[in-house]
């Protein structure tokens, strides 16, 4: 394994996994693999087998293969921690913590998160050499300042309420998620 990339949930490794194929689709011979607890164990083992280059994990199924000798990391050369933030709010620290220990010293370590508790802080100034912080929100930015909304319409009907809000006079600036 040279790559290895760390999700809080399922949810979220299997999404990296897809786009990691997409990513690959066209760069040969590059495997990958996703695990994560609640899928079969022996399915990911025979996944294993064929030597991925890449593994997309949550940390607890991580370190159950690392446990069963099943997986090694001795030879990861980046690493990716994704959401460590929510790693640390869903109890993950120290799995993380356990998973760090069986890295090679030399490596490129990655670490995205959209707030930096201290723990994370902590964590980042424990396994980054030299780190650069990229911060994508200004400081003078505050959650008292954003107004939130929450529209439940019809598939339909989405397209003609987003006209309809961003027609709006009052509306200087939006962030639409969907």
């Amino acid at each position: 394994v040279q790559g290895l990339i760390l999700a809080p949930t399922r949810e979220l490794a299997i999404q990296i996994r897809d786009e990691l194929r997409d990513l690959c689709a066209f760069k040969e011979g590059v495997r990958s693999v996703c695990l994560y607890g609640g899928q079969p164990i022996d399915k990911q083992i025979t996944q294993l087998k064929k030597r991925p280059q890449i593994v997309v994990a949550t940390p607890g199924r991580l370190m159950d293969h690392v446990k069963r000798r099943t997986l090694r990391l001795d030879k990861v050369e980046t690493v990716v921690l994704d959401e460590a933030d929510r790693m640390l709010d869903m109890g993950f620290i120290h799995d993380v913590k356990k998973v760090i220990r069986q890295l090679p010293a030399k490596r490129q370590n990655l670490l995205f998160s959209a707030t930096m508790p201290k723990e994370i802080e902590q964590l980042a100034a424990g396994i980054l050499q030299k780190p650069v912080s990229v911060k994508v929100d200004p400081p003078s930015s505050t959650v008292d300042r954003i107004d939130q909304s929450l529209y439940r319409v019809a598939k339909a009907d989405k397209k003609r309420l987003l006209a309809l809000l961003l027609a709006d006079p009052s509306v200087k600036n939006a962030l639409v998620f969907s």
